[in-house]
């Protein structure tokens, strides 16, 4: 969602056009707006307030929204309240999965490149060894299964 004021004068005009044709839309699109809000100025305070509105009077997929951050409301409110973040271990936890994948791209490489997939493959599967889908670890006899069958 872009930032109020970022819109060109014939891309407002659209816009207009498209809250005034679907009243539905136009609800959505301030409720989202809003919540836009409560994320950026840490207003958890805010949050039961904007649920109620949500599941009072929004288009079908707003109020699940809303249903769901109230399973674990304490939480929510404080993810938008706290100035702490998990962005760090969220980095740590992509870059894994990133390796991972790549070590699982690694081990299919030799059958799409036959002639110089197997050294490619050797090389990969050294530093890939025992890590299976989603990180869990995979016993040492299927890791080198994988890297003899190159």
């Amino acid at each position: 969602m872009l930032p109020r004021g970022t819109l060109r004068a014939h891309e407002e005009d659209q816009l207009l056009k498209v809250r005034l044709a679907c009243p539905d839309i136009a609800r959505a699109c301030d409720l989202v707006r809003t919540f836009h809000d409560l994320l950026q100025h840490r207003c958890g305070h805010q949050l039961l307030e904007w649920v109620r509105e949500a599941e009072r009077d929004a288009p079908a997929p707003v109020p699940s929204f809303a249903h769901n951050l109230c399973l674990d409301l304490d939480a929510v409110t404080a993810g938008l309240t706290l100035p702490w973040s998990s962005g760090i271990v969220e980095g740590h936890v992509n870059r894994i999965i990133l390796w991972n994948q790549n070590c699982q791209a690694c081990w299919a490489l030799p059958c799409r490149m036959p002639r110089i997939g197997r050294r490619m493959a050797l090389v990969g599967t050294s530093s890939c060894r025992g890590v299976g889908p989603a990180g869990v670890g995979v016993s040492a006899s299927l890791a080198r299964r994988r890297s003899i069958a190159v």
